[in-house]
């Protein structure tokens, strides 16, 4: 009897001719932020060496992988896990397990990994055809705090692909081989002595495999994929209350790594590979769907993460003829792509398997040129556009110009987040300070062609400005009035007969004018002083 292994992606012949427009094929991001915080590269082994995961404290970096020697021409995979600064990625530790024989040509893999203030929890394969778990210290890896080797139905190829941790119980999430096709399996442990608590199988269709696997607030969200036959397989959601089969169906071959799940309280998440889904954390109605271009076959996910500004994915793209890392950040509200970067820290096969994210950064785990790989990247942020309207768009010295800013947008803050504010001549200095209000006015005291500059300010400080123009017309007349105020003539202004509103009339030649009344402290008030019911005012100077 022939068993049938689901072979995970070790090698890239693609080719491809369309390119994202917004990325640049250099280490860094072409959007604003992304760059790169640190990188390292390790290289354990003299074949293929592969950081399939990556997990987070405050303090520190844990990444789970293999590390193949080539000993006789048999490949030797050991399982392999590190423990590195957050701030600059240098080694605190690493430890590797080497179980099988040397030269047996078994896969022994760390595939999960996973942390809290009490240990590092690994999950993989033991290369004897079993799923292995377990709990290290995280101050010293050589200390085994406990392990558990499971075996399901007694055939092989027992695997565990993703871990979560929730409320002091250990979830683990995989597949294993039962004599026909690949079954799923999800199993609890006990975090404090690993104990069993339970095991149980989702029973996916055909060739069923569960892949990811989240907690979110005490209840477990799980991912994976099943199918009619080996090569025509859809994505799978399992929530507590309900279980979704997307319509999505993978390209024909075996070479996905991990269909990933992330949760919050805005929705569930997925990837596959080429796909980004979002459904309704209550009922698992599709929310949307992103579609990477189908003209780009090379242009995989592999994993999902998700923060309060977006989702981001990883995996690889070959779309300019080298392999790199692809690290993309789309909208939550619409699965818009809002921003993303190539890393291409090699001349070979640079791919990005896992993901993580804090505020300080992002924290990616895959392989270049058959080396570990390890980056820090800023979180990326795309910054906002900014808009506004004014009405009217022409006046005079007396017309309140009216803005407003709600046009404004970005992808990543909502528009009541977004700060504002504007200058009325945009003469370089600020009239307003930035205010959460889209709306202002202003009056202009004198005539011509104004423009009026806004900024608009998103909540990671990134700013845009747009401006507009005005026309300003002259609202009162020279209507002869003259007054020696002791520094000279001065005239005053004027409103033309039919647009009375001044209390204070003039007649001259038959016709009647309005005189302007002022506040004294106007920049145009005269020494000329009048005594009205609303106070001691001042005739406007012309």
């Amino acid at each position: 009897m022939m068993i049938r292994n689901r072979i995970y992606l070790r090698l890239f012949i693609v080719s491809a001719s369309l390119f994202y427009g917004f990325f640049l094929s250099t280490q860094v991001a072409s959007s604003a932020s992304g760059g790169l915080i640190w990188e390292q590269n390790s290289n354990p082994g003299n074949d293929e060496n592969i950081a399939w995961d990556v997990a987070i404290d405050s303090t520190d970096v844990y990444i789970a992988g293999g590390v193949t020697d080539r000993i006789g021409g048999v490949p030797n995979t050991k399982w392999r896990i590190e423990k590195r600064s957050i701030n600059n990625g240098s080694l605190q530790w690493e430890y590797m397990i080497d179980i099988q024989p040397i030269g047996s040509g078994k896969y022994e893999e760390a595939k999960a990994i996973a942390v809290d203030g009490t240990g590092v929890y690994i999950g993989g394969t033991d290369g004897g055809g079993n799923a292995l778990i377990e709990k290290r210290s995280l101050f010293d890896p050589s200390i085994l705090l406990w392990s558990s080797t499971r075996v399901h139905s007694g055939w092989s190829n027992n695997k565990v692909i993703d871990i979560a941790l929730n409320s002091g119980e250990v979830y683990t999430v995989g597949s294993y081989y039962d004599g026909s096709q690949m079954v799923d399996f999800t199993e609890r442990f006990s975090s404090v002595n690993g104990s069993l608590i339970d095991s149980v199988t989702d029973r996916l269709p055909i060739d069923g495999e569960l892949t990811g696997i989240v907690a979110y607030n005490s209840n477990i969200y799980k991912s994976g994929l099943g199918g009619t036959d080996f090569s025509n397989l859809s994505p799978y959601i399992i929530a507590p209350s309900w279980s979704k089969k997307s319509d999505y169906s993978t390209m024909s071959g075996p070479w996905l790594h991990r269909y990933g799940i992330a949760v919050d309280s805005t929705g569930v998440y997925i990837n596959t590979d080429k796909t980004i889904e979002k459904y309704s954390l209550a009922d698992g109605i599709l929310n949307w769907t992103y579609i990477t271009s189908s003209s780009v076959p090379s242009n995989n996910y592999y994993n999902i993460a998700i923060d309060s500004s977006g989702v981001y994915v990883v995996g690889h793209n070959n779309a300019v003829g080298d392999s790199q890392i692809v690290i993309e950040k789309h909208s939550k509200d619409t699965g818009e792509l809002v921003g993303g970067m190539l890393s291409n820290p090699g001349s070979g096969t640079d791919v990005g398997f896992g993901i993580t994210l804090d505020a300080g950064g992002i924290y990616v785990v895959g392989m270049t040129a058959s080396q570990w790989r390890m980056e820090k990247r800023e979180l990326l942020n795309v910054p906002p556009i900014a808009s506004f309207t004014v009405t009217p768009p022409s006046g005079t010295t007396i017309t309140v110009f009216n803005v407003d800013a709600s046009g404004s947008s970005d992808p990543e803050t909502p528009l009541a987040d977004l700060e504002v504010r504007w200058d009325w001549e945009n003469d370089g200095t600020w009239d307003t300070g930035w205010s959460l209000t889209k709306t202002n006015s202003y009056t202009y005291s004198t005539a011509g062609l104004k423009t009026i500059k806004m900024e608009v300010k998103d909540t990671d400080g990134e700013i845009d400005s747009t401006t507009r123009t005005v026309t300003v017309n002259e609202a009162f007349i020279d209507c002869g009035l003259r007054v020696d105020d002791g520094t000279g003539i001065v005239k005053f202004a004027c409103e033309p007969d039919g647009t009375l509103t001044s209390p204070l009339r003039v007649h001259k030649n038959g016709t009647t004018y309005g005189a302007i009344l002022v506040n004294t402290t106007d920049p145009l008030a005269s020494k000329v002083r009048i005594k009205t019911p609303a106070g001691v005012k001042a005739l406007r100077k012309y």
